[in-house]
């Protein structure tokens, strides 16, 4: 827990439970152990000013001073927050396993799409069937075209999750980023032997842009398969694909000489 520290000069901006806007201005405040607390963080405020600003009427607003005040904050956002880290802040395997958790929910939806896409032919068939040999009326094509559209409909309908690719773009960012160390060594050591003779000026502007490239690349790669549902991993893994490619010929170039 945390002893009691005194803290000098607050300022708390929040709401009220009536959506009003309130500014709280303490002397000094006091945090109380959180092993006693529960979730909640106490504060003791000391020499208080309080305003609120009412929503509902505006240029209307209430004010009060007071020598001491108890003011609690809920630790239930920063606990969520804490709990559920981003694909970043995870380990590859938490990823994995997120990953696997939504690609079950998204093939359940595509399931569930098929399923109904199947209702909907079965449906259309049995229209079809009472428009041509037994009740031909206007209801019963009714029947068909609605019928017809929401088969149709759900034929042509597509399903993506953008969550899910960004966890795959975190995924296998995690491998290509590090392995982008090696691929940078078999790049120097062919273009080192190119600027031998040229000095080192050369040497570290050629490094300066194939940096600046291949994190040009990284980051372009990491929007595109976000946004357009491209394969994550080739993505991720095309700017240290780019990068050896340019090794392997800079050395081809090298050696035969």
């Amino acid at each position: 827990g945390i002893d009691e520290d005194n803290i000098s000069d607050i300022v708390i901006i929040d709401k009220t439970p009536e959506k009003d806007r309130r500014v709280i201005l303490a002397d000094t405040a006091t945090l109380n152990n959180l092993e006693e607390q529960n979730g909640v963080i106490s504060l003791e405020l000391k020499d208080i000013f309080l305003q609120t600003f009412k929503s509902k009427k505006k240029n209307d607003f209430d004010y009060l001073s007071s020598e001491k005040m108890t003011y609690n904050i809920l630790l239930k956002n920063i606990s969520v927050s804490m709990n559920n880290p981003g694909p970043r802040e995870m380990s590859s395997r938490d990823v994995k396993s997120a990953i696997t958790e939504k690609r079950n929910v998204l093939n359940k939806k595509i399931n569930d799409n098929l399923m109904k896409s199947d209702k909907s032919g079965l449906s259309m068939q049995k229209s079809y069937y009472y428009q041509s040999n037994l009740n031909k009326n206007n209801r019963n094509m009714v029947k068909l075209s609605d019928s017809y559209k929401e088969y149709t409909n759900r034929q042509n309908k597509t399903f993506s999750s953008r969550s899910l690719q960004s966890y795959l773009v975190e995924y296998y960012k995690k491998f290509s980023l590090p392995f982008s160390c090696f691929v940078f060594v078999l790049f120097a050591f062919p273009v080192g032997l190119f600027t031998k003779r040229s000095g080192r000026s050369v040497g570290f502007g050629i490094g300066l842009l194939v940096a600046v490239t291949y994190w040009g690349m990284l980051f372009a790669g990491q929007t595109f398969g976000i946004q357009s549902n491209s394969p994550a991993g080739l993505a991720m893994w095309m700017p240290d694909i780019v990068i050896a490619v340019a090794a392997i010929i800079s050395a081809i170039i090298k050696f035969r000489r």
